[in-house]
């Protein structure tokens, strides 16, 4: 990646990232602002020298939104940075920048981040040259459907205010990979090395070590804790920890998957990698290029495949580029290109998006595609970690981690279910499996410790984190607790049924449940809220109570903040914009959280 160090026609693509969309996307952008002639880096704004940005410099910013409208953990000594005061209004003068944000309509504050970056930019003197754009989860093309619509206006406005430092390349023309991927024997040849069958030593688990995690965890229990015959299985997972390990309310768990050895061994055949796959490498990053943030170890072209390439999640845009140069079939070749051209992002959507296919089913049907081992870490999409509520609260006497994790399994129109990535591996996880495991912490902080009542509203595994609030005040002798929690059926995936009941046995917790199926009409979260107005009325008003809300987005989010708004209205003056305005006030006064996914 090259960059000019500020200069006057140097491009800076920045992202805030959470979950890796915005890093995609930004370094999407640095391939085809590099591949159009500019002089481009691509870097995480926490990284980032300041000093660059104060002089005549190009800045796209991509940003997603977390938590309660917070940035993401990645960007926010950049953004404690912009907010000081002593900043002078045209302090940023100098620059010129565009926006997207990365967001989910389903939250109130809808691309937050973005919007909050845009105002301080322009309050600093910015110049923006295009408008703001905001991607959302919930649009029918997604995040990256709407980024392709909106870069169209972007080159537009790039090509008005730089002129690019050298001709543009051909559509034909590959990027130099941004890994340096060498075999340590300097001999060592990928075109001409020998068998080296993989033995069962380099297939056993045991053998690897991930490097640079925080933690290792041991597995105590994946019990299933819904029916045998529900059409959801979710998992009780009990973690051991060391005892240096701790969490709090609203911390998350990140699991780090890896792929099962029949799919590892069939990709590197498929891609001619086998014949190498035991050999000793070094992977390093070059100049300017991004990080990559672990390796296993030993590092092989095996352990390489099955932790770091994501074999099962369905390949991105970025791959069909890389791709298509590297197909012997012209008609595939045509085809490959096609899915990364902006002009045909429905093609791509329709072949990838729709029907979840995944990059093993992409290569069965483009079988004349060879990726260069040299280039497996440009390609191919990067195993990232999977991030769940905590269902347990921290004791360091015994320091066990719990989660319910919902296993993803669904229909397409492809042939056979889909699964998760995360899904298809932890099934067959079994008890004293060691584990990578990382612990982020809340975006948002929680008075878990507050003396007012709290209000939890989780509907199916978005009960988890609920479970270590009330775990938590229980034991420290908070017991107005009150818990709405919503399933199918009562006796088929009532999480934590006996749990609750003990609790609420106890005066320690009170139980409200809304189980959608055993009725013939529909019973959920909202209406239980609705059918106990004046109840939730006085907690939420008058006795100041704390609301929290989780469980999966889309419609429930909406409909739970309705139903409050509803309620505050009717017992005030019957206005539906007091409640709505009073749901306002719980946010800027912390006593209203929301954690959807």
């Amino acid at each position: 990646m090259d960059t000019n160090n500020g200069q006057e026609n140097g491009i800076l693509v920045l992202y805030g990232s959470e979950t890796g969309t915005a890093q995609d996307l930004a370094e999407s952008l640095w391939r085809e602002l590099t591949r159009n002639g500019y002089d481009v880096a691509v870097e995480c704004l926490d990284d980032l020298d300041l000093k660059r940005i104060i002089s005549r410099v190009l800045c796209i910013f991509i940003c997603s939104t977390t938590g309660q409208g917070e940035v993401p953990r990645n960007m926010k000594t950049f953004w404690r940075f912009l907010l000081r005061k002593r900043l002078p209004s045209d302090f940023l003068d100098c620059m010129q920048y565009a926006v997207f944000g990365c967001g989910d309509s389903s939250y109130a504050r809808f691309n937050w981040t973005a919007k909050k970056l845009d105002r301080r930019l322009q309050q600093l003197g910015a110049n923006r040259i295009c408008l703001r754009g905001e991607g959302d989860e919930q649009h029918e093309l997604g995040v990256p459907g709407l980024f392709a619509y909106w870069l169209t206006h972007l080159n537009a406005a790039i090509a008005r205010y730089r002129t690019p430092n050298r001709p543009a390349l051909t559509k034909d023309a590959l990027l130099e990979p941004v890994f340096d991927i060498r075999f340590l024997s300097p001999s060592v040849d990928e075109s001409d090395l020998a068998d080296l069958s993989l033995t069962k030593d380099h297939l056993s688990p045991s053998t690897f070590k991930c490097t640079e995690r925080v933690n290792y965890a041991i597995v105590e229990e994946n019990n299933r804790m819904t029916a045998p015959d529900h059409w959801q299985d979710v998992r009780h997972v009990k973690l051991r920890l060391p005892a240096s390990v701790s969490w709090s309310a609203g911390d998350i768990a990140v699991l780090y998957p890896c792929n099962d050895d029949t799919s590892v061994i069939w990709f590197l055949k498929r891609m001619g990698w086998y014949k190498f796959a035991a050999e000793p490498i070094t992977v390093q990053t070059k100049p300017n290029g991004k990080p990559l943030g672990w390796l296993p170890s030993p590092l092989t072209p095996y352990t390489l495949v099955k932790y770091m390439l994501s074999l099962h999640s369905m390949p991105s845009r970025a791959f069909f580029e890389y791709a298509a140069h590297f197909a012997d079939n012209d008609l595939h070749r045509e085809r490959l290109a096609e899915f990364a051209d902006n002009a045909h992002i429905e093609e791509y959507y329709n072949y990838v998006t729709r029907p979840r296919r995944t990059l093993i089913e992409t290569l069965q049907e483009f079988d004349s595609l060879r990726v260069p081992f040299h280039y497996a870490l440009d390609v191919f999409p990067l195993m990232k970690g999977r991030q769940y509520s905590i269902a347990s609260a921290c004791h360091p006497e015994d320091n066990t981690l719990e989660l319910a994790i919902a296993l993803v399994r669904f229909k397409t129109r492809m042939h056979g279910d889909r699964e998760g990535v995360c899904s298809r591996w932890l099934k067959d996880v079994k008890p004293g499996t060691e584990l990578s495991i990382d612990i982020l912490k809340a975006a948002s902080k929680l008075d878990i410790n507050s003396p007012s009542p709290f209000v939890m509203i989780g509907p199916g595994t978005g009960v988890a984190p609920m479970r270590l609030l009330v775990q938590h005040r229980v034991s420290n002798g908070l017991t107005n607790n009150v818990l709405v929690f919503g399933c199918r059926n009562k006796e088929k995936d009532f999480l934590f049924q006996k749990e609750w009941e003990a609790y609420s046995a106890q005066k320690q917790l009170e139980l409200y449940c809304a189980f959608s199926r055993d009725q013939d009409k529909k019973h959920y979260v909202q209406n239980v809220i609705r059918e106990h107005g004046e109840r939730f009325f006085d907690l939420i008003y008058n006795q100041k109570a704390i609301v929290c809300v989780c469980g999966s987005s889309g419609k429930m989010p909406t409909a739970v903040r309705e139903a409050i708004a509803t309620i505050v209205s009717k017992y005030l003056d019957g206005k539906y914009s007091t409640g709505n305005d009073y749901l306002l006030t719980m946010e800027k006064e912390k006593r209203f959280y929301q954690e959807t996914w």
